[in-house]
């Protein structure tokens, strides 16, 4: 991911995706008013099912996101950008992102991983927590609570 032209905000997205169980959406949606960089914690909110939950960040998650915010802010001072949003992954106007399909593409492909798609990061989360001791039903309830 730090190969590509998303270099500064795809590892934050694939490392929530991973260490969450984030969904794609759940992250489009994500404004940083959610996200608490001194604590460490996320709060995610699925439309899907109206539940909201929040969450501890891993120190590389919140690393990532530290960083994607650093460069956003930097950039946005270096060219006098005001954002127009509070959007966590978006351009640095500020218009949120509607898709990282092709940077995710192109991660996948510079690290020769076939048929990985954005939303088996999920299945990792889940399997992470079955091997860390947990049941079906507490990965149930972590991804969808």
């Amino acid at each position: 991911a730090r190969k590509t032209h998303a270099k500064h905000y795809l590892p934050a997205l694939i490392l929530l995706g991973a260490e969450l169980g984030a969904s794609k959406q759940e992250l489009l949606d994500l404004d940083w008013s959610r996200i608490d960089l001194d604590r460490g914690t996320i709060h995610l909110r699925r439309d899907k099912n109206k539940t909201e939950r929040t969450l501890p960040l891993m120190n590389r998650s919140l690393e990532a996101l530290r960083h994607w915010r650093e460069h956003l802010d930097r950039e946005r001072t270096r060219k006098g950008i005001l954002a127009k949003s509070d959007a966590v992954f978006c351009q640095q106007d500020g218009t949120p992102f509607q898709s990282f399909d092709s940077s995710y593409r192109r991660a996948c492909k510079l690290a020769r991983i076939k048929d990985y798609h954005f939303h088996d990061n999920r299945h990792t989360f889940c399997s992470n927590v079955i091997l860390a001791g947990g049941t079906l039903k507490d990965a149930q309830e972590l991804i969808n609570a």
